[in-house]
């Protein structure tokens, strides 16, 4: 019993460990500011803009016949209104302020997966089990950047245009890296050897890439209402994952699909709420800490998920 214990710890310290190392070194670029805050932001958007397409395009072309299930994806969209729901209803209660209130409902049902899932599942199975952790970042990242738009604006009085929700929900490069894909699949036409190959590298450098760029780009925001960004952070990386893995185990999700619910409800907060809040004029200064603080624990906490969910042999 005690070797399973270690093996099943040392799998998820494995799992993570490589996270944090990119973290590190990220947190290294930005100390010696190799890269000042202008570029970065360049190079945040050569990476969503570049690399993510050809992750998702990669997955998709590469994808085996059967390895992506329709009800993972209604699981997905169910699970992320459950988790809306329950944090609207906390957040009405012990927040005030509605601004505070909206970026409390971001920080906890927008977790990282787009960068730190696809990363994270590649470390625990090969790439032609791991597909689909990719190819479910197409719906994930667009699917929670609309919703969180229309309900920050929401929280601030404001209101949602029909095209700033098809811009959210269609007109960026994951969705597009699908599109493609799946257009030179229909069609029957297959790559040179050259352009697959480059593809497939782009796609394998994307999601170390996107970690680095993550702990470089984090900058001191101001400092947050204490009690707010504890609900965040409690709430992002130790309260949903508790109430939403029970759910998945129960249902009998299990091996990678299992693996990668795991990251998205134990996930920190997404990077990008900051930029969200920012621009919807909602809380942006808790918004920028949860992610900072939810991303600093979340390497400890990931890999008590990890090793929790390994033991009762869900993966």
């Amino acid at each position: 019993m005690k070797e399973i214990i270690l093996s099943n710890f040392y799998i998820a310290v494995n799992a993570v460990a490589p996270m944090v190392v990119l973290l590190i070194i990220g947190a290294i670029i930005r100390r010696k500011n190799w890269l000042n805050g202008q570029e970065l932001k360049r190079l945040n958007g050569v990476l969503l803009k570049v690399f993510f397409f050809f992750m998702l395009f990669n997955a998709t072309y590469h994808m085996r016949p059967g390895s992506f299930r329709l009800h993972i994806v209604g699981y997905i969209i169910a699970s992320v209104f459950l988790i809306i729901c329950m944090g609207w209803l906390f957040a009405k209660k012990m927040v005030d302020n509605p601004k505070s209130q909206g970026a409390l409902v971001q920080a906890l049902f927008r977790s990282n997966y787009g960068l730190m899932g696809v990363a994270i599942v590649m470390n625990l199975y090969p790439p032609t089990e791991s597909g689909v952790a990719v190819i479910l970042t197409a719906l994930i990242v667009p699917m929670n950047n609309a919703i969180a738009v229309a309900l920050l604006e929401h929280f601030r009085g404001g209101s949602m245009t029909f095209k700033r929700l098809f811009r959210a929900l269609f007109m960026n490069s994951m969705t597009l890296g699908v599109a493609c894909a799946c257009v030179l699949m229909l069609l029957g036409i297959k790559l040179p050897a050259f352009l697959d190959n480059t593809s497939k590298q782009l796609a394998m450098m994307t999601p170390h890439l996107a970690i680095i760029i993550l702990r470089a780009s984090t900058m001191e925001v101001g400092l947050p209402n204490m009690k707010y960004l504890m609900y965040c952070v409690v709430g992002r990386l130790l309260v949903i994952p508790a109430i939403m893995l029970s759910l998945t185990y129960s249902i009998g999700f299990r091996g990678v699909e299992f693996v990668t619910l795991l990251i998205m409800f134990c996930g920190p907060a997404a990077t990008v709420t900051y930029a969200t809040a920012q621009d919807c004029e909602s809380d942006d200064v808790l918004a920028g800490n949860a992610v900072i603080y939810s991303t600093v624990f979340s390497c400890i906490t990931l890999v008590g998920w990890i090793f929790v969910w390994k033991m009762l042999g869900a993966f």
